[in-house]
C-alpha cells in the first residue's frame, strides 16, 4: 500500500517530490540519476513498514526486579501462531486463539530455565486479549509483535539478530523455516498447529528435549 501510494504521488506531483539540491537550482538530473533517486526515496518511504521499529528488541539484562548477580538464563524465542496455538472462528465468539495441547505445562516447565520470548506475527491489539491471562502467570518475560518483524517478499521474518541476547544461548521454535530464514542455526522447526486437535503431542514430546 505504501508503494502504491508513493507511485500515485510520483505520477501526480513529481515537482513536489524532487527536492534535492540540483532540482532546487533548476538543474534536471539525467534519467538514470532520477531512477536512482526514485528507488532510494521510495525505499525510504517503505522501510518503516518493512523493518522493525527498534534496533534492540529486548530490554537489557538484568531485568527490573531481578536480584543483583543473578546469572543471565538462556533465551527461548517461541512463535505464537500455529506453534503454540491456532486461530479459530465461531459465530458466537468470532476469532479466538485455541491453545495447542500441552501449552500451559510447556511454558510452566521451561520458564524455570529460560527467559521466554513469545513472537507473534500479528499486531499487538489482535493478540493482547489472549495473552492477558497468560502473562499474569509470570511464565513469559517478553512478547514481540508484527512491528518487530522484517517484511520480505510477502513473508514476516523474525530478526533474531536484533534480539540482544548471547546468540550461543538462544533457541527459536517456529513452524515456518522462512520466518527464521536470517538465522536458521538457532531454529527448531516443528509441525504446524493449524486447527484444534486434542491428539496433538508436539509440545509434550518436545518438552523432554
Amino acid at each position: 500500500a505504501a508503494l502504491l501510494g508513493a507511485s500515485a504521488v510520483l505520477t501526480g506531483g513529481i515537482g513536489y517530490l524532487i527536492a534535492d539540491e540540483d532540482m532546487l537550482k533548476g538543474v534536471a538530473p539525467p534519467i538514470s540519476d532520477f531512477r536512482t533517486w526514485v528507488r532510494v526515496n521510495v525505499g525510504a518511504m517503505v522501510k518503516p513498514y518493512a523493518e522493525p521499529t527498534r534496533e534492540a528488541l529486548l530490554p537489557p539484562w538484568p531485568l527490573p526486579g531481578v536480584p543483583p548477580g543473578m546469572p543471565e538464563p538462556p533465551t527461548l524465542v517461541i512463535d505464537l501462531e500455529e506453534t503454540l496455538c491456532c486461530r479459530e472462528w465461531s459465530r458466537k465468539h468470532g476469532w479466538r486463539y485455541a491453545k495447542r495441547p500441552g501449552f500451559d505445562a510447556f511454558l510452566k516447565e521451561l520458564s524455570k530455565y529460560y527467559e521466554i520470548v513469545l513472537f507473534s506475527s500479528q499486531h499487538m491489539y489482535v493478540v493482547a486479549p489472549f495473552l492477558e491471562s497468560v502473562m499474569q502467570r509470570g511464565m513469559i518475560s517478553h512478547v514481540l509483535f508484527r512491528s518487530d518483524t522484517k517484511w520480505r517478499k510477502g513473508q514476516c521474518v523474525k530478526p533474531l539478530s536484533l534480539i540482544n541476547r548471547p546468540k550461543e544461548r538462544l533457541i527459536a521454535i517456529d513452524d515456518e523455516a522462512d520466518a527464521l530464514q536470517d538465522d536458521l542455526r538457532h531454529a527448531l522447526i516443528v509441525p504446524p498447529y493449524s486447527e484444534p486437535d486434542a491428539q496433538d503431542r508436539v509440545l509434550s514430546d518436545l518438552l523432554p528435549f
